[in-house]
């Protein structure tokens, strides 16, 4: 009860009527989504995306706009897949693609996939070395990036990014693949197809294009922004946001995000006429793709494996907190920090178990060493990763490890003739020549030959510690001979 302070009377104490005000509110917002899930009606969550996008553009998209308007009027990226294990850096460039977009005239892009055999000349490198791999692991980024331009016949590339097994997985994750592992796997085979390599290489810039057109929405807006931001920080590159934002922006305006306006290709391009027809599957189509490869080219010849990374990484962390200096751990764990080695674990509490060991290591490490910039931007990165996978790894998975077994020898659909080319694997397979390149550096001493080949199956163990690179030694000739192309001597 309560007194009335004009008559002194008694007063029934009203009921709050608030609670359930909200309890209906909220039942009502329920049955929205609810509703929304089962018909064409606008879920409230949906909704507030939606607002939250409005916003973000309204907010930034004339500051896109005006990056837009200053792009040139083609922009040349090269996307590079460097065949590194966990903390090495042996960086051969094992997938080669430029994109080249036009922003003002007749908007679009064109996707060139180079071969990791395409032969070079005039670097410097032995005669029966000297391909498109290796220039990136013994001549460095640079001198890599005049190669690409001068078989492109571009005047300059403008832009970089690279990337390492464990950027890959993560990206692919982002995308959609809960199995990133067996996507990459899918990705990087080779071994039974009549071109190798080039067909390899073919799969790898139609898989480009393919999430270009389908994820284009999820790179705009508030999202798009994260998402941006997201792929930037797990790559090493050298394209800033803004940039990527202006390129997104001036081909979804175009309506460019579409198979007509985003050209496929290869260099040589008389490649183009031996490829075949393979189809890049959905993200819930990957192991069944994968499991009829292994099919095809049998248990005893597989690069279809799965390794778990787990252990190496581990160890790695193990080491990084027994050194005594911050300069040790420095030293140790920065590798495994530049490829953000942990996004190969696919098991949730040992990638996030690692993920937070890392962190906590070098941001100690660089603070006690007075680099608070450097221990901010980890910081950074690790909040932004943990908010990007913060869907993914709610998720409880468990993988087996090893080769790839087909479990009835029924199932079995062996080709001989890819079973022939997998034991032979040669770099260079079916490789269509193209002319010599000239110089685009001071010459310098010729690579020994090593004794072994580099192995080509991603796996958690780290190779042997070189002085120098590993370089990928092909056999004596292609298998390819006297092609034409576009006037090109041969």
């Amino acid at each position: 009860m309560t007194i009335d302070d004009t008559t002194g009377e008694a007063m029934p104490r009203r009921r709050r009527r608030w609670p359930w005000y909200c309890a209906i509110g909220l039942l009502v917002l329920l049955l929205w989504q609810v509703v929304a899930w089962l018909a064409p009606v606008p879920a409230p969550l949906a909704s507030a995306a939606a607002v939250t996008d409005r916003v973000y553009e309204a907010v930034y998209d004339e500051d896109i706009a005006k990056r837009a308007a200053t792009l040139p009027k083609e922009v040349n990226i090269v996307i590079v897949g460097l065949d590194n294990r966990i903390a090495s850096n042996d960086n051969h460039a094992d997938a080669i693609h430029l994109i080249t977009i036009r922003t003002k005239d007749s908007v679009g892009a064109t996707i060139s996939s180079i071969p990791r055999g395409t032969e070079v000349d005039g670097y410097g490198i032995a005669t029966d070395l000297s391909f498109m791999a290796n220039v990136r692991a013994l001549r460095g980024r640079k001198t890599f990036l005049k190669a690409v331009a001068k078989i492109a016949h571009k005047k300059s590339i403008d832009y970089y990014v690279e990337v390492s097994f464990s950027q890959v997985m993560g990206v692919l994750e982002l995308l959609g693949y809960k199995d990133p592992a067996t996507a990459l796997q899918f990705l990087r085979h080779r071994k039974s197809y009549p071109l190798g390599d080039v067909q390899r290489s073919y799969n790898q810039g139609k898989f480009i294009r393919q999430q270009v057109i389908r994820r284009g929405d999820m790179l705009t807006g508030a999202k798009g922004d994260l998402l941006i931001r997201m792929g930037l920080g797990m790559v090493d590159t050298d394209l800033d946001l803004e940039t990527a934002q202006a390129l997104v922006y001036v081909m979804k305006n175009a309506g460019a995000l579409n198979e007509e306006h985003i050209a496929l290709t290869m260099i040589p391009k008389a490649n183009l006429a031996r490829l075949d027809g393979v189809e890049i599957p959905e993200p819930e189509e990957i192991n069944a793709a994968v499991e009829k490869l292994v099919r095809k080219t049998g248990d005893d010849i597989d690069d279809l494996g799965r390794y778990n990374p787990y252990p190496r990484l581990n160890e790695l962390v193990g080491r990084a907190g027994s050194q005594k200096s911050p300069k040790g751990v420095v030293a140790t764990l920065e590798p495994v920090y530049a490829q953000k080695a942990w996004l190969q674990v696919q098991e949730r509490p040992q990638r996030r178990e690692l993920r937070d060991k890392v962190e906590d290591l070098l941001v100690n490490a660089y603070t006690a060493l007075k680099k608070p910039e450097k221990a901010e931007e980890i910081r950074k990165y690790m909040a932004e990763e943990r908010k990007a996978f913060s869907e993914t790894e709610k998720e409880q998975r468990r993988f087996s490890y090893g080769m790839r077994k087909v479990a009835h020898k029924s199932e079995k659909q062996l080709d001989p003739v890819a079973v022939e080319r997998a034991r032979i694997d040669d770099i260079k397979q079916k490789q269509t020549r193209i002319e010599p390149q000239a110089p685009e550096a001071e010459p310098v001493p010729t690579v020994e030959q090593p004794a072994t080949e580099v192995q080509n199956q991603p796996h958690a163990e780290d190779a042997p510690k070189q002085e120098k690179p590993a370089v990928e030694k092909p056999s004596a000739e292609p298998q390819v001979h006297d092609i034409k192309d576009d006037g090109q001597k041969q």
